[in-house]
This record gives structure tokens, sequence and C-alpha cells, in this order.
């Protein structure tokens, strides 16, 4: 019985399998808040997979569940393996949030190219972009602060 069920999720379509299950729990219908975080399954390395199996997932807390997963692909980076999955997700009125890792302009306009937006960490290690936000953010409380009008005196009718 073993090696028949080995057999059987060996040779499963993983993607079609994730589509299913990923519209299964939201309906779908795109969670509000999603997270996108990549981690190496326990357990995954061996003698063909010296670096394990890494998986990049998105994650509605909402509803308590992963809605997309796409393992990395040898060579790649959490980068395209998160361009994957994003275009395979629903992302309209979504926010994506993530750590500094998906600090990325190409991963920032798909998800805003299907209607979504995004939340990033961003740190030291992008003085660049770290330097460009505090200006902004600068900027704009400057342009909320109110005017020095000064003083006038009210007078009063004679």
């Amino acid at each position: 019985m073993i090696p028949t069920l080995c057999i059987f999720f060996h040779s499963m379509d993983t993607v079609s399998l994730q589509t299913a299950l990923s519209f299964a729990a939201t309906g779908g219908v795109p969670p509000e808040v999603m997270a996108l975080d990549g981690k190496r399954l326990c357990g995954s390395r061996s003698d063909e997979h010296p670096n394990g199996t890494h998986m990049l997932s998105c994650f509605a807390d909402a509803l308590k569940a992963v809605v997309g997963q796409m393992p990395q692909p040898e060579g790649g980076n959490e980068i395209t393996a998160a361009l994957a999955l994003l275009r395979s997700l629903e992302l309209q009125d979504a926010v994506i949030t993530g750590d500094l890792m998906f600090t990325n302009r190409s991963l920032c306009d798909t998800i805003a190219g299907k209607g979504g937006g995004f939340v990033f960490t961003v740190k030291d290690n992008q003085p660049t972009l770290k330097s460009r936000i505090e200006s902004a953010t600068a900027a704009a409380e400057a342009s909320l602060s109110p005017s020095r009008v000064p003083d006038r005196k009210r007078r009063e009718p004679a």
C-alpha cells in the first residue's frame, strides 16, 4: 500500500491541487490581507536535494489558511518564486505583506498591476530606498502641518 501512495503522490499535479485547494479556502474571493513568506521544509534535505525544498507561501490570517504556495526553483530565489505565486493568485483589493526580502520593484509592480497593494519592511541594507522613503514621509508630514499664521487680535465693534 505504501509504494502505491508514494507513486500516487509523486505523479500528482501539485499546481492543480494547490489551485483547487486555494479556491476552496477562499471561495474564489481574495482575502483582504495575505502574508508572503518563504521557509525551508523540515526534513526535506536528501542526497538528491542537499539544500532541501524551499517553499514560498501566501498565508491569509483571516482564513487561517495558506491560499497559495510554490517551491523555489533550483538556482532561483524567493523573488522569482514570489512572482510566479502572485501571478497565480487573485489580488484585486488585497494587501500583501512581507519582509525586507520582497521589497523589489518587479514584485511590487506585479501586485499593483493585479489591483492589490503591499506593505514591505525597509531596513538599513537598502539605504537609497530608505532615504527616499524618509524624504517623502518628511515632505508629506510638512505639508500636513498647520501653517504659521501671524496672530491677529480680534477687534470688538465700537
